[in-house]
């Protein structure tokens, strides 16, 4: 792994202050009023803030290269009219949760002094007022590559699956597309599951697809499944959380049923990908007992929980599908 230069080393201390300027923009809505050129001063009036301190921001915003000013005027680039505008269809809903947990890395001096999360109860089985943008983030996020990754699944001999914690629904949905004989069920807690039906109920597969709300560690998940899906959960749970999973979903599957794990993995070193190390951060910061985890760790506990016939595919997209069978 190359070293870090000072120039690299003095561009990562500072870099924080372009994020931080963006997620103000986004808190305060700004983006939706610059679809035309306006003034600062009107702005001002508009948002009820001052305009001195607004100049100042909207200059920023300009340095960095989401807005354009013309003769005192600003507007939103394109892609910031495409992106950052409530009012447009590619809006990046998800841009609000990644807000929510910057709120709470800056808590990362305490998370690791005191071995606690930055709040009491902020992994998702305690949903608290960010569910919702965590929920539509996700959706967003898995919507880009649904398709090609349940292309990746055999569905050939499955009748009906369970999407667990299955969020928007977008997994569940794409797999129904996919074989028309399929029928399936979303199980998640009830805020999760009163937005999977919103994107649903309009849908080509609405009457192939039902839900079950409560949390899967304590509520019943339903059996006779000849399939269960779990895509990107496992992270925010213990090992130990994970194997009591396993068990439940084992219990869950007909003979010969499959259980197919999208994730992403570490690698051994837990150094690399990059994006997976920084993640684990995000597991210390958001979770009691969540993190990232290797491959090795994950297929042990399958095959401690009884699972056989184990199988890794990477999708293209820096994640794996893992499938395992009850024989």
């Amino acid at each position: 792994m190359k070293e870090m230069t000072l120039k690299e080393l003095n561009e990562l201390s500072m870099i924080w202050k372009k994020s931080r300027i963006l997620f103000t923009g986004i808190e305060l809505n700004i983006f939706d009023f610059l679809k035309k050129p306006i003034s600062s001063i009107e702005l001002s009036q508009k948002l009820d803030i001052s305009r001195r301190y607004l100049d100042r921001f909207l200059n920023s915003l300009v340095a960095i290269g989401v807005l354009k000013k013309d003769k005192n005027l600003f507007q939103n680039t394109p892609m910031a009219n495409k992106y950052l505008n409530r009012k447009s269809e590619n809006y990046l809903k998800g841009l609000k949760h990644i807000n929510n947990m910057y709120h709470y890395w800056c808590q990362l001096t305490r998370v690791i002094k005191e071995g606690k999360p930055a709040t009491k109860f902020q992994d998702i089985r305690h949903p608290e007022n960010w569910i919702e943008n965590f929920i539509e983030g996700m959706q967003q996020f898995s919507s880009e590559k649904s398709t090609k990754i349940v292309e990746l699944i055999d569905t050939s001999r499955i009748k009906n699956f369970l999407d667990l914690g299955g969020g928007s629904g977008e997994y569940a949905r794409a797999l129904l597309k996919k074989d028309k004989k399929l029928k399936g069920t979303v199980f998640d807690i009830p805020e999760a599951i009163k937005i999977a039906k919103k994107y649903t109920e309009n849908s080509e597969v609405a009457n192939r697809i039902n839900f079950l709300e409560g949390d899967f560690f304590k509520d019943p998940i339903g059996n006779n499944y000849d399939m269960v899906f779990i895509s990107n959960i496992l992270h925010a749970f213990s090992l130990k959380e994970c194997e009591i999973l396993f068990n439940k979903v084992y219990k869950s599957l007909n003979e010969g049923g499959l259980l197919v794990i999208h994730e992403h993995f570490i690698d051994e070193s837990r150094t690399e990908p990059e994006y997976m190390a920084l993640f684990s951060i995000n597991m210390l910061v958001h979770t009691e007992d969540g993190d990232t985890y290797t491959e090795r760790e994950i297929t042990e506990i399958l095959e401690k929980s009884n699972f056989r016939k184990l199988k890794v595919v990477e999708t293209g997209f820096n994640s794996h599908i893992l499938t395992a069978q009850k024989v």
